[in-house]
């Protein structure tokens, strides 16, 4: 948008640029917000859970060091085909969101030619 100037219009639409830009914002919130504290919680939770269950058992201990970082790979796994399948709809969403920009400048127009 910037590189285009105010003739962003002719490359982009509207609803777009505000969808888009909606949604990085709601995406850094998350990423400072929950993901790396998240991160940082995911890589001392096994070191902390092995040192306090190897006094108890170290069998288990050692179990738990190995499958407790496979959580938040399955949770990426899981965020990677949720992303896939919701590409899939953005089309269809930014299609709702020009027509309802469309709909909000159509009633100024109607207010104005019945004022």
């Amino acid at each position: 948008m910037l590189r285009t100037g105010a003739s962003y219009n002719e490359y982009v639409s509207s609803s777009e640029v505000v969808q888009v830009s909606t949604e990085w914002v709601e995406q850094l919130e998350t990423y400072f917000g929950k993901y790396l504290p998240q991160f940082f919680y995911s890589l001392l939770a096994p070191i902390t859970l092995f040192i306090i269950f190897s006094q108890v058992n170290l069998k288990a201990s050692v179990i738990l060091l190995i499958c407790v970082p496979l959580i938040p790979i399955s949770i990426v796994a899981v965020q990677k085909f949720a992303k896939k399948l919701l590409s899939n709809y953005w089309s269809v969403y930014t299609g709702l969101g020009d027509s309802f920009l469309e709909n909000l400048q159509g009633l100024t127009t109607l207010k104005n030619l019945s004022g």
